[in-house]
């Protein structure tokens, strides 16, 4: 980097020398606590984020020193996400749904603040990743505790496999970057098995989403962190690990198999009905991929009715109805209150002024980590792995831009990772 940039940068960052201070204890405490406790416990996800909020708050008095450009852009991008939010509702007439859901968008907005603090403290990061290695035996345990002793079908933690098993997914990877990052004994030793016990929740979440996210975390960060010879031997390596979790691992053989073989059925039929009772299911009811590619097609025939400023978060379940009446979807289209696609669920409720704002949100930050990856890869990679794990899990689910606790897991951990990466970069 040339010497002007480094000078710049070192001017644009004023960080926290104060790191014993009660501030930087409870920051610090809360984000290795964010991986900890954020799938067992019950609103600790949300409630992490309102404690950094409320200590954010002053930070819009105080002088924070000149953003980075990209800082700027990245904060804009999080403003015009809830202000989107808010036109779209008042265009679609604003109701008690609209109200409820207001909690959760404003996140969005309140990540400013949080990220302007955020970036003064040089340790968040490293604090959370220590968490990550910590919260992966919990979420073990948490997956044996509900398969092997409450007798679960499949491990939910405190909510959801739709939770648990892609949260495992992003620290499984969040643990193996923090190889080369970090350098105490004790914390470096334990990652190569927090990294498999992370992986294990995740197989024993029976996530499909988090299957996927797997899938395509591996790839990339096998992609960024090798090349050459040593890129063919990983892709290997990494070819081998599935095959051999696909077959020692029922769940996940089960799950994979069914969601093919239904996805062939749904593809060669001309009338879902005939899928009724079929992968498991209850008679007159579809099997959850057939549901999920219905409400995909409806999503479509309500964006084409809405396309610029969508019907508003939330009303998706009470305009389907209209489209089942006229026989053109399924009935169960109607049970869900989103299609489960992030992307559809933006492009419906926002439209196409949503949904240009949300791949924003997702692939600015990415490429300016993947095009600033060489002044600090494993910042970088942090960064990478988030985005692209959110990217994926978004296809075959809303929830990570619709649900508080997922939404908080979001932008609290790219806010570290970004914060982090602007400061490597900057300063050399």
């Amino acid at each position: 980097m040339p010497a002007c940039a480094q000078a710049k940068g070192t001017a644009m960052f004023t960080v926290s020398t104060a790191t014993s201070s009660w501030n930087a204890r409870i920051i610090y405490a809360t984000l290795f606590m964010l991986p900890v406790a954020g799938i067992s416990v019950r609103h600790w996800l949300s409630g992490s984020f309102l404690v950094l909020t409320l200590l954010s708050l002053p930070q819009l008095f105080r002088k924070h020193g000149e953003l980075a450009k990209e800082e700027r852009v990245f904060l804009a991008i999080c403003a015009a996400f809830f202000a989107v939010f808010i036109v779209s509702a008042l265009i679609n007439e604003w109701t008690q749904l609209q109200t409820r859901y207001l909690g959760k968008e404003i996140r969005f907005l309140l990540i400013i603040p949080v990220y302007l603090m955020l970036r003064h403290y040089p340790d968040a990061g490293r604090w959370l990743l220590r968490g990550a290695i910590v919260g992966a035996f919990v979420m073990l345990a948490q997956a044996l505790l509900d398969i092997y002793v409450l007798r679960l079908p499949r491990a939910e933690g405190a909510y959801s496999p739709n939770l648990l098993g892609p949260v495992a997914v992003l620290v499984a990877f969040w643990v193996l970057t923090a190889w080369t990052i970090e350098r105490q004994r004790i914390w470096h030793a334990l990652i190569p098995f927090s990294f498999v016990a992370a992986l294990a929740a995740a197989t024993l979440s029976g996530s499909r989403g988090a299957y996927l996210a797997i899938v395509a975390v591996g790839v990339v960060w096998i992609a960024m962190r090798f090349q050459g010879r040593q890129l063919v031997l990983a892709g290997v390596a990494a070819i081998a690990i599935m095959v051999s979790v696909f077959s020692m691992s029922d769940t996940v053989a089960k799950r994979t198999v069914s969601a093919v073989a239904e996805l062939r059925a749904y593809m060669r039929t001309d009338d879902p009905r005939a899928l009724e009772g079929r992968f498991n299911v209850a008679a007159g009811r579809l099997g959850p991929v057939s549901t999920r590619l219905e409400m995909w097609r409806v999503s479509t025939l309500l964006f084409r009715d809405d396309p610029v400023w969508g019907i508003g978060r939330g009303n998706y379940v009470n305009r389907v109805g209209a489209y089942v009446e006229r026989g053109l979807v399924h009935p169960e289209v109607a049970e869900h209150s989103h299609p489960h696609n992030a992307y559809l669920e933006l492009l419906v409720s926002k439209g196409v002024v949503g949904l240009v704002v949300f791949a924003a949100l997702l692939f600015y930050p990415l490429a300016y980590f993947v095009r600033t990856s060489r002044f600090s890869p494993d910042t970088a990679m942090l960064g990478v792995v988030h985005l692209t794990g959110f990217a994926v899990l978004s296809l075959t689910d809303a929830s990570p831009f619709i649900k508080g606790n997922f939404i908080s897991i979001f932008l609290l951990c790219l806010a570290v990772f970004f914060a982090w990466h602007v400061r490597r970069v900057h300063q050399g």
